[in-house]
């Protein structure tokens, strides 16, 4: 789902020819400062120093990375901007640099210090930003496809809403630039795009004739992106896994009388489930012994997530299970989102397996990458008095060599023997 969420975006990129531009300039400060040596990040990070300010490195986009590529990038650009300026025009002055160092240093401030590229600037930001909430929870380990359901009507409401609402960034930039004839706070897009005078963290901007003004292109581009998420995400696609949500559960007879039942058969059909009207009548007594017990009002409570409130509510005893609704609940909470978590296994194995141990046998790796995904973050949290203990129980000495022969233990003191060699063990 992330995955398709990508492509969305980067075809709604593509119907707005400017925009290759603009991906192309935020590469372009990428690459001045990070592909010449060090020279000129240096005179950036000194520049920070003496203006007292923040110093961030720039991130390149990617073309193949997830929505957080590009977002990372312009917003690192646009919290550094004043500082980025700055450097730039000390750079474009500077005898240390070369004739040609000091041309592109003029360029870039000509295009960065465009009003129009600005405004773009902060456009990008709010909808990206909206765009990669959804990425990263699409990416979520635990994340199930109940949690989706309500996705195309929210994003694309987000997303209509930004035609004539300013997102956050929007909001704040237009709080801050000054536009002539008007005061600090009270530019607006209109008045902004028409005045002669605008400046924004005290620099003059440029009007650039070959960037396009945003609210010419912002609808446009709005409703291909629109377009994009419903050809990925079809209105409707994810409806019948709806019913699952605990919020949308019902808490009286007559709503459950009828809750679900055209769902349930839609879902039949959909996994080739036979006796489907077993099912139907099975999850029909599943909601009304679930309504008459307690704890099943408790577990609808706000906080409760989809997994933890269908995880407890099957050790409820008075609940009406079966077989076969127990195998729908589970068939749901087992059902990916995508393969985001498979790919970060991918990864977890490229960092254990490198060139220097390329012997690692797959069991061994196995193992090592089993303790890396699903382990503790903090090493704190790791319970090893507990696992040291089944260490020794297992007869296990220093190492797990086939080649150390083990000697089986025949008294209590030889088991407290073996825990001297605890502390030299490389496991631990």
């Amino acid at each position: 789902m992330a995955h398709k969420l990508h492509l969305a975006i980067t075809h709604s990129f593509k119907n707005i020819p400017y925009f290759k531009h603009f991906d192309d300039l935020i590469n372009s400060v990428y690459k001045f400062y990070n592909s010449h040596g060090h020279k000129r990040k240096a005179h950036l990070r000194k520049m920070a120093e003496v203006l007292d300010y923040a110093f961030y490195e720039f991130n390149y986009i990617f073309k193949v990375r997830w929505v957080a590529s590009e977002l990372n990038a312009i917003k690192k650009i646009n919290l550094t901007w004043n500082l980025l300026i700055t450097d730039l025009e000390a750079i474009s002055v500077d005898s240390h640099f070369n004739s040609e160092t000091q041309n592109i240093a003029k360029g870039l401030i000509k295009k960065l210090t465009g009003k129009h590229f600005i405004v773009i600037l902060q456009f990008l930001i709010d909808i990206l930003s909206q765009l990669n909430i959804w990425s990263l929870q699409m990416q979520q380990k635990t994340g199930l496809l109940v949690d989706f359901s309500e996705f195309n009507s929210k994003i694309i409401e987000t997303f209509e809403n930004a035609k004539t609402k300013y997102g956050t960034a929007l909001a704040q930039f237009f709080n801050r630039v000054i536009c002539s004839d008007t005061i600090r706070g009270n530019c607006t897009l209109e008045k902004y795009e028409s005045s002669l005078s605008v400046r924004w963290e005290n620099i003059e901007l440029q009007v650039d004739k070959t960037v396009p003004k945003l609210d010419t292109i912002r609808d446009t581009f709005l409703d291909y992106l629109i377009d994009e998420i419903n050809s990925y995400f079809p209105e409707g696609s994810l409806d019948n896994f709806a019913i699952f949500n605990p919020k949308k559960m019902p808490t009286t007879e007559s709503i459950a009388i009828s809750y679900g039942i055209r769902e349930i058969d839609l879902l039949c059909l959909y996994f080739s489930w036979n006796d489907c009207n077993v099912l139907l009548n099975e999850w029909q007594n599943l909601l009304f012994s679930a309504i008459q017990s307690e704890k099943y009002c408790a577990l609808k409570g706000p906080e409760t997530t989809t997994f933890t409130f269908w995880t407890q509510l099957l050790n409820i005893p008075e609940v009406a299970w079966t077989s076969k609704t127990i195998l729908l609940i589970q068939t749901i909470l087992v059902l990916p989102i995508g393969s985001a978590d498979a790919e970060r296994g991918f990864s977890v194995m490229n960092h254990i397996r490198t060139s220097r141990r390329s012997r690692l046998t797959p069991d061994y790796l196995d193992g090592l990458m089993r303790i890396r995904i699903n382990g503790p973050n903090k090493i704190e949290q790791f319970p090893s008095i507990r696992y040291a203990r089944a260490w020794i129980r297992e007869n296990h000495m220093r190492t797990d060599d086939p080649s150390h022969k083990k000697v089986q233990s025949t008294s209590l003191e030889d088991n407290e023997q073996k825990k001297k060699y605890l502390p030299e063990s490389t496991l631990f």
